[in-house]
């Protein structure tokens, strides 16, 4: 099976941001930045994984919305899908070129002060 997973567009961001609010005491932040000394610092693709694993564990509806939305269906369609679609999704996001720079900007838009009322089903609107 393959599912047509677009891009991550500019939305994406506030849209997620939104949902990692509700989640961010689960988040290990270490895992963005490298710490003098670290000979290695993880890459994009093991940031995104980790991101949204806890989305998963801990804010399940909005999250599989945007799953869904970025397998370029609804929820009911992406509900019927075969289970191995959810892995190839959060794979095709993972391995996003740009992967690595959204969750970055994602962890500077969570300690900011434009998510305190950000609203999930608002369409990236703040109040």
């Amino acid at each position: 099976m393959s599912i047509n997973v677009r891009g991550l567009k500019a939305g994406d961001i506030m849209h997620v941001s939104g949902i990692v609010a509700q989640t961010m005491a689960h988040i290990d932040f270490s895992l963005f930045k490298k710490e003098e000394g670290d000979e290695e610092k993880q890459d994009g693709s093991a940031v995104g994984f980790h991101v949204m694993q806890v989305l998963l564990q801990h804010s399940r509806e909005e999250t599989w919305a945007w799953l869904a939305s970025m397998a370029n269906m609804t929820v009911e369609e992406f509900n019927e899908q075969e289970l191995s679609a959810v892995t190839e999704v959060i794979d095709a996001i993972t391995k996003d070129p740009g992967a690595k720079d959204f969750f970055s900007r994602l962890r500077s838009l969570i300690s900011g002060s434009a998510l305190k009322s950000y609203k999930p089903d608002s369409g990236g609107q703040t109040k």
